[in-house]
């Protein structure tokens, strides 16, 4: 899955240095791990799309050595984050990660081109605080929203009630994978 996964990692504030030397690897990991589920058990609202990408990609089309997928991820500041969720969700206030998918339910892919799933947009104060206030380690709590960011870019919500239960269960056994306890149950 790897080398069908073509991943861009941006760092906007240096500060996200000192949560992980890794970030790069960290990103992968939960990537990968999150897109490997969602294909095999899932059924987010672009999954036929890139299942349909990897099949054309793996079939011999002549960009078969090329990524088939691309997501960017942004790790950045409350305020960067903020203007965008001012901008795009009309809510004036920092959240913790903004994922933007580039798909919708009427984009046709034609075989053999990349897929471009969208970018996910980390807030650096707002997933620190909330990683004190919960007492759960950054990395994990970070590894959640890597994880829950590239569910929102494979069509996954949480919305409704159903949907919620569906996308948290998913996050959960993807991040038992990593050794992460569930984020949705509170710190004893």
């Amino acid at each position: 899955m790897s080398d069908r996964l073509d991943i861009d990692v941006v760092i906007e504030d240096d500060r996200w240095l000192a949560v992980s030397e890794t970030l790069d690897r960290l990103v992968r990991d939960a990537a990968e791990k999150t897109l490997h589920a969602a294909l095999t058990q899932g059924s987010g609202m672009h999954i036929d799309q890139v299942k349909a990408v990897l099949k054309d990609t793996q079939d011999g089309s002549d960009s078969a050595g090329d990524p088939a997928l691309s997501i960017c991820f942004v790790f950045s500041t409350d305020d960067a984050v903020r203007g965008l969720n001012r901008d795009y969700r009309d809510q004036d206030k920092a959240t913790n990660v903004l994922s933007f998918a580039a798909l919708d339910e009427e984009v046709h892919i034609p075989p053999g081109e990349q897929l471009p799933q969208g970018d996910a947009v980390f807030a650096h104060e707002t997933i620190i605080q909330e990683a004190e206030e919960t007492e759960k380690p950054v990395l994990d709590h970070l590894s959640h929203l890597i994880v829950h960011g590239v569910l929102h870019l494979l069509g996954y919500d949480h919305q409704k009630d159903a949907e919620a239960v569906q996308m948290e269960s998913l996050e959960t056994q993807i991040l038992h994978v990593f050794g992460i306890p569930d984020p949705n149950v509170s710190a004893a």
